[in-house]
């Protein structure tokens, strides 16, 4: 017990350090970004500033050829790739699940013997027990535990597999956004765009597509709940009752991705160019009101950067 608590103390003071450690890095990168945004601030000019202005609206039309053909490019890339992944994994989660329904059932063939009907058969009935025959007979069996579980399993997979597939490919979208469109905005925005406003850009587009979760809301229904294992006509029903409940829900979520893809191509800005330099204003704009306010401008942001080194964490 006490080498346990060694441990668990040793890991605890380890965790404290680590994060103390990054807290540390984290006030003196928001001492420098401050330190630098002050001479940014006192060596800007606001007749310069107001050129720039006038120069972006120029750019605008430049930008709208080059930039919005890769984008519309990547995202119907995306939509395809992503449309193409949902259904697959949803297919393979299906299949899976319609063979261990139909891997929990068993069919045998039993032998029977029966009367035969006529006088003749009567008679020899009666005499020698004879007027019967042997037939083979299928009976059929099934563990409805097993369909049950798979089913419930294929509604949680769908659920959880589909969800995560969507969200790694909007990480996948942002790169691809980048790779397509960072070197055209570059070619003519030049020095005035940087990464961190592209990635701004990128990232706006990301989080404003559709995030829903594939949740099904379905229920196993009373009829196909585990029950023990059933035979005859009765186990037939079950298998049957379970097919159809699958092939069901396969439809359901074929008609969900349809309908998520087309969310996303309603949800999808008509145009990417026209934010860069929207945004671009908008931070000369800013710029300006600070110049326009120097001194209380340089004063909070020492006051930021003196904070932020003196701070002990």
């Amino acid at each position: 017990l006490a080498s346990k608590d060694r441990i668990t103390q040793e890991k605890i003071v380890k965790l404290v350090e680590s994060k103390s450690r990054g807290l540390e890095l984290f006030r003196s990168g928001l001492a420098e970004l401050a330190e630098r945004r002050i001479a940014v601030v006192t060596s800007a000019d606001i007749g310069d500033l107001e050129r720039q202005r006038k120069a972006l609206e120029s750019k605008r039309k430049k930008l709208v050829g080059p930039v919005d053909f890769s984008y519309k490019g990547c995202m119907l890339d995306y939509r395809t790739k992503l449309g193409d992944t949902l259904r697959k994994t949803a297919d393979a989660l299906l299949g899976a699940a319609s063979e261990k329904v139909e891997q929990a059932g068993d069919a045998k063939e039993v032998s029977r013997t029966r009367e035969k009907s006529g006088a003749g058969n009567w008679i020899a009935r009666k005499l020698w027990g004879g007027g019967s025959e042997s037939y083979t007979e299928t009976v059929h069996s099934v563990m409805t535990g097993q369909v049950a579980s798979a089913i419930q399993r294929f509604i949680r997979d769908v659920e959880i597999q589909l969800s995560n597939e969507a969200e790694r490919s909007r990480y996948e979208l942002d790169k691809a956004l980048g790779r397509a469109i960072t070197p055209e905005i570059h070619k003519v925005l030049e020095d005035d765009c940087d990464v961190d406003m592209i990635a701004a850009a990128i990232l706006a587009i990301a989080r404003g597509l559709p995030a829903e979760p594939f949740e099904l809301g379905i229920v196993l229904p009373e009829d196909l709940k585990a029950c023990g294992t059933l035979k005859g006509s009765k186990a037939e029903t079950y298998k049957d009752d379970a097919a159809n409940f699958l092939s069901d829900l396969g439809d359901k979520v074929s008609r969900r991705l349809k309908a998520f893809v087309r969310d996303i191509e309603k949800s999808e800005p008509a145009t990417i160019s026209s934010s860069f330099v929207d945004d671009l204003k908008g931070k000369i704009d800013a710029l300006k009101e600070q110049v326009a306010n120097i001194t209380a401008t340089v004063d909070q942001l020492q006051r930021l950067a003196t904070q932020s080194r003196a701070a002990k964490p």
